[in-house]
C-alpha cells in the first residue's frame, strides 16, 4: 500500500438486505471532517440532515461537522444524547425519535450518526425506523468503531435482558472515516481499539498481524498514517473474508467472531466495565487456548496472540475472582450451549479461521474443554 492510499482510501462495499443487494463508499481520509457536507450532500442527497451523537462527541466536532454543511448550504441540525454505553436504550432512541419528528424530519431526510458505536446503533437504529426509512452516513469517532461498524449493516439498542436485543437491518449509504478525530481519543480507547484490528489480522492475514505487532507507537502518537493503514486494511479483510458481499446478518460473519464468545460471557460477569475491546482482546487470547487444547490451532498459537497482546498493551486473562462455574453458565446462557458444548469460532494458525468439514465456523467445544483452557481443570477434548 503506498502513501498515498494511506492517506486517502476509498472502498466500494455492499451487504445483503432481504435478498437485495446495496452497495456503499467507505471513505478513510485525513481531514474529511471538513469536507463532509459537501461530499454527503452529493452521494446521499436529502432536504434536510440530522447528525446523531453523544455530549461528549458533540462538544468537540458538531461545530466543525455543522459548518461544513452550512458552507454546502444545507439545512442541517444536531441531536443529542448522553454519553455512555448504559444510554444505548429504547428511552434514547424514543427521545431522539420525538426530537427528529419534532422539528419536521419526514421521508426527505438523512442521519448522520457521528461517534462511537453506541452513536452508530443509535442513529442506525433511528435510521431503520424511521418510515419509510432513512438514509444513513457513517462517521465514527474511535477506533473500535472505525474497525468494525462500516460493515456490521445492523443496528441495536440494549435492553434490561441484555446488550444488542433488540434492532435492525439497516446498512448505511455512505460511510466517512477521519483518522485525525482519534487525536482526542483517550490513550486507553486507542489500546482497546486495537485489539480490533488484532482480530481482522488474525482471522485473516498473517502478513499484516506482524506489521500490527510492531506499531503500538506510531498508534499510540496518533500518527494518520500508520491509522489510516491500520484501518483500511482491516476493511479490506473484512470484505474479503464475507466475500465481497458482506452478508449484514448470515452464517457468513460467523467467520469475523473469533474472540466474541469468550468476551461477551466476560461482559455479563464484569457488568460491562471493562472496554468492548479489552474484552475482545482476553477472547483472543482464550479462545486461542481453547483451539489449541481442543485439536482445532495449530500448537504455539495462543502463546504467540497473548505475547502481542500482552506487548501492546492489552488485558488477556479473565479477573482472578471469576469463579469456574459462573464462567461456564454465562458462556451457556450467552451462546444457547446444548448437551454441555459451547460454539466457538476458531483459527488453524494466525491468519487462518478454521472451517468445519461439515460446513459454517462454528466449532462445539466441551465445556470440560473450555474449563481446562481458562482454568486448568478437568480434561480436553472437543
Amino acid at each position: 500500500m503506498t502513501e498515498k492510499d494511506e492517506r486517502a482510501y476509498k472502498m466500494t462495499a455492499s451487504l445483503r438486505e432481504q435478498d437485495a443487494a446495496r452497495a456503499y463508499d467507505v471513505h478513510v481520509q485525513s481531514g474529511v471532517l471538513e469536507s463532509a457536507g459537501q461530499l454527503i450532500a452529493e452521494i446521499v442527497p436529502a432536504k434536510r440532515y440530522g447528525i446523531v451523537t453523544d455530549t461528549q462527541v458533540a462538544r468537540l466536532y458538531a461545530k466543525r461537522l455543522l459548518e461544513s454543511f452550512a458552507a454546502a448550504g444545507l439545512s442541517v441540525s444536531v441531536h443529542t444524547f448522553a454519553a455512555g454505553e448504559w444510554n444505548k436504550s429504547r428511552e434514547s432512541w424514543g427521545e431522539l425519535t420525538d426530537e427528529v419528528l419534532r422539528v419536521g424530519f419526514r421521508g426527505d431526510a438523512a442521519i448522520i450518526a457521528l461517534g462511537g458505536g453506541v452513536a452508530a446503533d443509535l442513529g442506525g437504529f433511528l435510521a431503520a425506523t424511521l418510515l419509510p426509512g432513512a438514509p444513513l452516513v457513517l462517521m465514527p469517532s474511535t477506533l473500535l468503531a472505525m474497525l468494525e461498524c462500516p460493515l456490521r449493516g445492523r443496528a441495536a439498542i440494549d435492553t434490561l435482558v441484555g446488550r444488542d436485543r433488540v434492532g435492525a437491518v439497516h446498512s448505511p449509504r455512505l460511510v466517512l472515516i477521519d483518522p485525525l478525530l482519534l487525536k482526542t481519543l483517550p490513550e486507553a480507547h486507542i489500546v482497546a481499539g486495537l485489539a480490533a484490528a488484532f482480530r481482522h489480522a488474525i482471522v485473516g492475514d498473517a502478513e499484516h498481524f506482524e506489521w500490527l505487532a510492531g506499531k503500538a507507537a506510531p498508534v499510540l502518537a496518533r500518527d494518520p498514517l500508520t491509522l489510516g493503514r491500520l484501518i483500511a486494511r482491516s476493511l479490506e479483510i473484512q470484505t474479503s473474508l464475507l466475500g465481497g458481499s458482506g452478508a449484514a446478518e448470515s452464517s457468513d460473519r460467523g467467520v469475523l467472531e473469533f474472540g466474541d464468545t469468550v468476551a461477551s460471557a466476560l461482559g455479563m460477569l464484569s457488568g460491562y466495565n471493562w472496554l468492548h475491546g479489552e474484552r475482545l482482546a482476553v477472547g483472543l487470547a482464550l479462545e486461542a487456548a481453547i483451539g489449541e487444547l481442543a485439536g482445532i490451532s495449530r500448537p504455539g498459537v495462543a502463546h504467540r496472540i497473548r505475547g502481542v497482546l500482552e506487548d501492546n498493551r492489552l488485558p488477556t486473562q479473565l479477573d482472578e475472582e471469576i469463579e469456574p462455574a459462573r464462567f461456564l453458565e454465562a458462556l451457556a446462557v450467552e451462546t444457547g450451549a446444548l448437551r454441555g458444548e459451547v460454539p466457538f469460532t476458531l483459527i488453524e494458525e494466525i491468519g487462518s479461521v478454521a472451517a468445519r468439514p461439515e460446513g459454517g465456523w462454528k466449532h462445539f467445544v466441551s465445556q470440560e474443554t473450555v474449563r481446562a483452557a481458562l482454568f486448568g481443570e478437568g480434561s480436553s477434548g472437543v
